[in-house]
């Protein structure tokens, strides 16, 4: 069967090729899914046939015709929504979708036609937003405040109806999102982004609480009216941010003696402890005397006062996230060996006077 190309087009943003002409066949390829997806009828049907910039491939074709004789003569792009514009004549009475149009109806033999067809020649207006994550920093301190990023972008083949870009986080709090464009996006062009930023307040409070969380994952959705691909409309980060948690200790040691502590034997990091790659320092407000912290082990040595308490206040990191915490030291006293007085001394050399003449009556007998 005849397959006649009358008219050519190229896409200003995709670079696909667009061949309009006419056809009888009733196998023309790639047309399922098309804005006309079967064969019309009558000697001929116009078509339009989309092909990538390399023409290796042909990813979608439709029909254009009714019950009578239809032929394709002229094509355009518009270069700001993309759709396709065919021009033609055509002698079916009953030719796609005029309700609406300028002129409805068959006006006689011969009618000349023009039709608008999305740029994926679909039966819908089919639009693909995807989402993406900025880049996360490595790890989180309680209470701390970042800036991030995320965006969608439209894949096409069409502009999307109403896009929209959103975040949220599993924990924490979101906040001052702002998107470029604002969204919705009453349409979105081809290879068009929102690209959004805001701040984000990691849970907890610094201090040395324990903060229940042990990461955040965030998750973008993207979406559009006519999105017809919902499987990438989201992404999250596939790991959990971890958090920095550092926890406060106590210990009781012997009254004036040096000792030492590891504070960071207790502290967190996600659902472990805290990686090798942790730093510590001493900070203001350590009440200890003499008191030092290794930046790497994190083992504190201090002296411990002659009653009460004293406080080693430190500050931990993983990369940029930093938390403090403290270890309060008790001074345990020593109770004293008892004396006696003079009266005492006495009572102690009579009992062993008397203890040693009955063991020595006890030889001589």
């Amino acid at each position: 069967s005849p397959d006649e190309a009358y008219a050519i087009g190229i896409h200003p943003t995709s670079s696909e090729v667009y061949v309009a002409g006419y056809t009888d066949s009733s196998d023309f390829p790639n047309t399922t899914g098309g804005a006309q997806a079967s064969y019309g009828g009558g000697s001929t049907d116009a078509f339009v046939a989309r092909l990538n910039a390399a023409l290796t491939s042909n990813p979608q074709s439709t029909y254009l015709g009714g019950s009578g004789w239809d032929q394709a003569s002229a094509l355009a792009i518009h270069s700001g929504s993309g759709e396709i514009y065919v021009a033609g004549y055509t002698g079916s009475t009953n030719f796609p979708n005029t309700t609406g149009g300028a002129q409805a109806s068959n006006g006689g033999f011969d009618d000349a036609f023009v039709a608008r067809i999305t740029a994926g020649l679909a039966a819908g207006i089919p639009a693909d937003m995807t989402a993406a994550l900025g880049a996360l920093p490595g790890e989180f301190a309680p209470g701390q405040m970042v800036s991030l990023s995320f965006s969608c972008t439209n894949n096409g083949p069409d502009p999307a109806t109403n896009a929209t870009c959103g975040i949220a986080a599993s924990s924490g709090t979101v906040s001052g999102v702002v998107c470029t464009p604002a969204v919705p996006v009453p349409s979105l062009g081809v290879g068009a982004s929102i690209n959004c930023t805001f701040t984000f307040t990691a849970p907890g409070t610094a201090g040395g609480g324990n903060t229940p969380e042990t990461g955040v994952t965030f998750t973008v959705t993207a979406g559009a009216d006519n999105d017809t691909n919902p499987a990438n409309n989201t992404a999250s980060n596939a790991t959990p941010v971890p958090m920095v948690d550092a926890l406060d200790d106590a210990a009781t040691f012997l009254a004036n003696t040096t000792q030492s502590y590891n504070v960071g034997s207790n502290d967190q990091y996600g659902t472990g402890g805290l990686p090798g790659t942790a730093t510590f320092s001493v900070l203001g407000g350590t009440t200890c005397a003499s008191a030092s912290i290794n930046p790497s082990t994190g083992v504190a040595t201090f002296q411990v006062p002659p009653s009460s308490t004293c406080a080693v206040v430190y500050q931990v990191c993983v990369g940029s996230a930093c938390d403090t915490a403290q270890l309060v030291v008790t001074a345990q006293q020593v109770d004293p060996i008892p004396t006696l007085n003079e009266w005492g001394r006495a009572a102690l050399v009579l009992l062993v006077l008397i203890a040693g003449i009955v063991a020595l009556r006890r030889v001589i007998a």
